[in-house]
């Protein structure tokens, strides 16, 4: 049962992971490169489908982590809890921070809040590969 928590939370946080620096490097980038005109046709097209596919898997993700924390799987728990630490990180940047910036930018086209989604996206995109990396060591 410990392998299949462990591996299924290594899966979600790999995907979740590559989903994150595709964002970073290729998706919000282009945000700064789109004409207003043409930006809110973009932006709720990225939105939209995006979040078909981030919002399941971080649900899943955090109820593996659960599972994790629960049957004590890592090397140390000071491990574990380094991992929940990571995906706590993850969620506070993405709701706290990363989906009002998307929500004022439905609203209106800002290039400083583009700028500023791609630091804050940084936390995140780190975060995750972090999560990522104590996941691979308690192999």
């Amino acid at each position: 049962m410990s392998e299949i928590i462990l591996n299924g939370n290594l899966l979600l946080t790999s995907f979740m992971c590559g989903v994150i620096w595709l964002v970073q490097l290729v998706s919000y980038p282009l945000f700064s490169k789109i004409d207003e005109s043409n930006f809110h046709r973009v932006h709720d097209f990225h939105v939209k489908t995006i979040s078909y596919l981030v919002v399941p898997a971080m649900l899943f993700e955090t109820l593996f982590l659960i599972l994790m924390v629960y049957n004590q799987i890592g090397q140390k728990l000071t491990g574990v809890f380094s991992v929940v630490f990571c995906l706590s990180v993850t969620w506070g940047v993405t709701f706290f921070l990363i989906v009002p910036i998307h929500n004022s930018l439905k609203e209106k086209y800002c290039l400083v809040k583009i700028q500023k989604l791609i630091k804050l996206n940084m936390i995140r995109s780190l975060a995750w590969s972090a999560k990522l990396v104590l996941l691979l060591y308690f192999l």
